[in-house]
């Protein structure tokens, strides 16, 4: 468990590769002599505006994969509202905001389904988060492929308009034209006709 992803320590390299960085309170679920165990952990560490509850709570036992995913949805937060999820006036009112862990209400402008994602992950209640860090990862590429599909949509929806405009504007014309064709040659034929009859009187 990496315990403090946040945008600073997450990079993108010039191809669109994803770099996590800092892993220096990193621990780890099962044995390993290189890492401290998840349950050994004591204390408050992270970082308090996108910490997940149970590390304000201090508390190593309660640690899971499911903590990460409650960071990464703090990092989502970010993406989406400017900020992480806890932000007090003070270094306290802010770890009291990540233990209380309310859930975050975005600006309308949010999708109402990305909304629901980032507010799953950070539920707080880590059995209500997605059950893993790749259940998250898919919930948001599917959402991003049925945006582009509704953005496609969309496009399509506004060209067929566009044809149907110009097709009636065009419509409009040649009836005009049409019109006025019909109205100009009756108007010389009355004049033709007259001048025959006047010159034959």
């Amino acid at each position: 468990l990496h315990r403090d992803l946040k945008p600073d320590n997450v990079m993108l390299g010039q191809f669109g590769e994803v770099y996590v960085l800092d892993w220096g309170i990193a621990v780890t679920l099962n044995p390993d002599p290189h890492l401290t165990e998840a349950h050994a952990a004591q204390g408050v560490c992270g970082t308090p505006a996108y910490m997940a509850p149970e590390m304000a709570a201090g508390d190593g036992t309660r640690l899971s994969e499911r903590t990460d995913v409650y960071l990464l949805g703090a990092v989502l937060h970010h993406v989406l509202a400017g900020r992480g999820p806890h932000s007090g006036p003070t270094l306290l009112a802010t770890l009291t905001q990540a233990w209380e862990a309310r859930p975050p209400v975005f600006a309308a402008h949010v999708p109402d389904e990305l909304a629901a994602i980032c507010r799953r992950a950070l539920a707080r209640d880590p059995a209500e988060r997605f059950p893993s860090v790749q259940a998250l990862r898919d919930a948001v590429e599917g959402f991003l492929r049925r945006r582009e599909s509704l953005a496609l949509a969309a496009e399509g929806e506004r060209r067929v308009a566009a044809l149907e405009l110009a097709v009636a504007q065009l419509a409009r014309r040649a009836n005009g034209v049409g019109a006025s064709s019909v109205g100009a040659s009756s108007d010389g034929a009355s004049s033709n006709g007259a001048s025959s009859v006047g010159a034959s009187s």
